[in-house]
């Protein structure tokens, strides 16, 4: 036995729960550990006063005068301390799905950006800085559906890329 299952067993060896058996198996392990053997004496300990306390006698009326408080705390109103927020509320709601409405009928119109020709971005590609560094910066070969970038770099003075 380890001393998870013995702290386990402790408090049912203190109130004759366990049965033969798993006692003997305790009484063992505790045979052989300090801890638990001193964990032991202290649940025994514990059981052997309460053993000794007196019993407290419950007056007759008590569970009458208890149901009664009961009843009474059962009766009384909730007390809401938030009145101004539901129509606070209800108007933000409102306000939001209004302004929801009239952007679905009226979307904004926002400016159309042309789109660039294609001779302008191969222009840019072959003659912009960038486009001549790129052989040093980028050490991997350039794909082969930009051969305006090799062209460039080629004649640069740039060493080739194979």
């Amino acid at each position: 036995m380890n001393c998870a299952k013995s702290q386990q067993w402790l408090p049912m060896l203190a109130d004759c729960l366990l049965t033969p058996e798993q006692q003997s198996q305790l009484e063992a392990h505790l045979a052989q550990c300090p801890s638990c053997r001193k964990e032991a004496q202290t649940y025994q300990q514990i059981a052997e006063h309460c053993c000794h306390l007196s019993q407290v006698e419950i007056p007759e009326d008590f569970y009458g005068r208890l149901a009664q408080r009961l009843r009474a705390e059962c009766r009384q109103p909730e007390v809401k301390t938030w009145h101004w927020q539901t129509p606070l509320l209800i108007s933000s709601v409102s306000a939001a799905a209004a302004f929801l409405a009239v952007w679905l009928i009226h979307p904004p119109h926002l400016p159309v950006m042309p789109e660039a020709p294609k001779s302008l971005l191969a222009d840019i590609a072959t003659h912009s800085p960038v486009a001549k560094l790129a052989p040093l910066l980028n050490p991997r070969p350039a794909a082969p559906e930009h051969p305006a970038v090799l062209t460039e770099a080629k004649g640069s003075g740039l060493p080739e890329m194979s």
